[in-house]
């Protein structure tokens, strides 16, 4: 599923990594730097960037994206996260969800 469109522009895009632990779970949120603190609202769905929650270190997004392999969860949220995603072969594009055109997705490891 790996794919050649990853251009430059998002090989060199900074996004927020937040990474929460507790005993048993590695959550990793990862989302565009511009949709931060934003909401999102659509037929009834709503999708909070919460700061608390997606805000911590803005890091390249290769780099955030080479550690979802150690989250037992993850939620990655935007349209330059997700489609480098995509295109990294992490997520198939018809597992995404779209709220307000915002494409978001989330990983969880059983």
């Amino acid at each position: 599923m790996r794919s050649s469109d990853t251009s430059e522009t998002n090989i060199n895009y900074l996004v927020y990594l937040n990474i929460l632990r507790t005993e048993k779970e590695v959550l990793i949120n990862i989302c565009d730097v511009e949709i931060i603190g934003k909401r999102f609202e659509e037929n009834g769905m709503i999708l909070d960037i919460r700061e608390p929650f997606y805000g911590g270190e803005v890091v390249s997004a290769p780099y955030a994206l080479s550690l979802i392999d150690m989250a037992t969860i993850a939620t990655l949220v935007g349209e330059k996260t997700i489609r480098m995603a995509i295109d990294l072969g992490l997520i198939d594009e018809s597992s995404t969800i779209k709220v307000a055109g915002i494409p978001f997705v989330h990983i969880i490891r059983v």
